[in-house]
């Protein structure tokens, strides 16, 4: 990874940049210098970006150091294009002077390109399932919360974690070449292969599935299916129509050209690990075109900032997990009606034909039965039993 220093003003100017700058952004220092970052940046990061830097100028009172600052936005290269660009710095404040400014060093980050019908070739969504983006050498960088639900471990617990170190005697590190050799057959040398067939894009599928055991937090040992997603560069996407009518998306060729288009190796892994389950009900279908990007939201040509798409999905799936909940209620309550529905028909059944030892209903009185129906007709009223004449 080639990282740029540069420092901006409070107003986004450039007021200095390193001349590593060229590797990243394809400008030389003198093309940014005094020039506004707004200039460059994509038009709908401009306003979070710009709100970013305003609210770095809090400087600390109680002697601690100023926070620091992070940006995360779409910036265009002088001749390539967007690409994502990562800053971390801080406030400095000029001794004497008071003029502030924030110093930050930046990174071009590569967001991956997964088109649905890779996952839908290797199975598709399954109901007990965990996302994870981990290194080349299997090291857990994010992961989704349904961890909790597969291995009993929440996200954080799972961050900073070696994936090899859940399979059954595992270590919290890669396991060594011997190791690997030794036992070909083992998990540990089914996921290490793998992991290098994927890197060296030695897979024609969009990725590959490893079946393996995988050990829980209470120590119990699950049987789970962890693919492998080939990883592909977003600035990939735009390909001729002979590479989008091949069903092979992860071509050596095809990665080279996008990485040197993009000026940045893609440097992380996809994997999805499901709960290997003979139940066909267990797996979910793909409802998206085929063609169409898992993280097309991060896509460096959307009109919309990130920002704005992460949130619209939280509130999406807020509201799904909402009605899941609510369908989830109105099922076990109108199950629960037609149970005690069905339960008390039967009981009555039961009573009337005496059987089930069910307690049959109280008699009428007499008194109080109502006359034959023909006796209902006009100049006939309701009668006592034993008498001839009606009550009026």
């Amino acid at each position: 990874m080639i990282d740029f220093i540069h420092v901006l003003s409070l107003k986004g100017l450039f007021q200095y940049v390193s001349p590593s700058v060229r590797r990243v952004l394809e400008y030389e220092p003198e093309d940014l210098l005094n020039k506004n970052i707004a200039d460059i940046c994509h038009p709908s990061d401009i306003v979070p970006l710009m709100r970013e830097l305003k609210d770095s100028t809090h400087v600390s009172t109680d002697g601690q150091p100023s926070r620091n600052v992070a940006l995360v936005f779409r910036i265009r290269r002088k001749h390539s294009g967007y690409v994502w660009i990562e800053c971390a710095g801080r406030l400095h404040v000029e001794p004497g002077k008071g003029r502030k400014a924030v110093i930050l060093s930046g990174r071009a980050r590569s967001v991956p390109t997964l088109p649905w019908d890779s996952i839908s070739k290797h199975g598709g969504l399954a109901e007990n399932e965990v996302w994870v983006k981990m290194s080349y050498q299997g090291l857990i960088l994010h992961v989704t919360d349904s961890g909790n639900s597969l291995v009993g471990l929440g996200a954080d617990e799972l961050l900073g974690q070696s994936l090899y170190s859940f399979l059954p005697g595992g270590d919290n590190g890669p396991p060594s070449q011997s190791h690997v050799t030794s036992d070909p057959k083992s998990a540990f040398s089914k996921l290490s292969q793998a992991l290098s067939a994927v890197v060296g894009s030695d897979v024609r599928s969009g990725g590959i599935t490893v079946p393996h055991r995988m050990v829980t937090k209470s120590g119990k040992t699950i049987d789970v299916d962890t693919t492998v997603f080939t990883p592909v560069s977003n600035s990939s996407t735009s390909r001729d129509s002979s590479e989008e009518d091949s069903p092979s998306l992860d071509s050596e060729s095809s990665q080279s050209q996008s990485a040197a288009i993009a000026g940045i190796q893609p440097n992380t892994l996809v994997a999805q690990i499901k709960l290997r389950t003979l139940a066909p009900k267990a797996t979910r279908s793909i409802v998206h075109s085929a063609s169409a990007n898992v993280f097309e939201e991060l896509e460096t040509t959307r009109g919309t900032s990130w920002q704005y798409e992460l949130h619209q999905l939280r509130l999406l799936n807020r509201r799904l997990k909402e009605d899941i909940m609510s369908s989830r209620s109105a099922l076990a309550k109108n199950g629960g009606k037609s149970k005690n529905k069905k339960r008390r028909a039967e009981e009555a059944m039961a009573s009337a034909s005496g059987i089930g030892g069910g307690m049959a209903p109280p008699p009428v009185p007499e008194q109080m039965t109502v006359a034959p129906r023909h006796q209902m007709a006009p100049g006939f009223g309701l009668v006592a039993p034993g008498t001839s004449s009606p009550f009026f």
